[in-house]
């Protein structure tokens, strides 16, 4: 595995996906947004179907204006990094997936499900 990135073909969510399913734990590619859609974002989406990767598109739960996700600065200014209500529309995005991930792990395992 260690020479994996440098392997033609392997990107680092590959290299990660295959780490993850054989250690028995689940792996999902999600993209930073604070909404609207980039060009970008159907590109690293179709990358990580075709690698076989999960991916979880946020962009569904950032819906109002861009700077209502962002950290505010001392100065008032923002910082593109999530503030109160970007870390909970992510959490939104991201929690089902999470779920299913540790559902299916445990399942596998044998494990009754503690998110019941």
């Amino acid at each position: 595995m260690e020479g994996l990135a440098r392997v033609a073909g392997y990107t680092p969510r590959l290299v990660m996906n295959r780490i993850c399913a054989e250690a028995g734990a689940g792996f999902a590619a999600v993209r930073f947004t604070t909404g609207g859609e980039e060009p970008a974002d159907r590109v690293f989406e179709e990358r990580c179907r075709r690698a076989g990767v999960r991916y979880v598109s946020l962009r569904s739960h950032f819906v109002r204006p861009k700077t209502s996700y962002m950290a505010r600065l001392p100065d008032g200014g923002y910082d593109p990094h999530y503030g109160p209500a970007g870390t909970l529309a992510y959490a939104q995005a991201i929690a089902p997936v999470v779920e299913s991930i540790l559902s299916a792990a445990q399942r596998a395992d044998g494990v009754h499900d503690i998110l019941e």
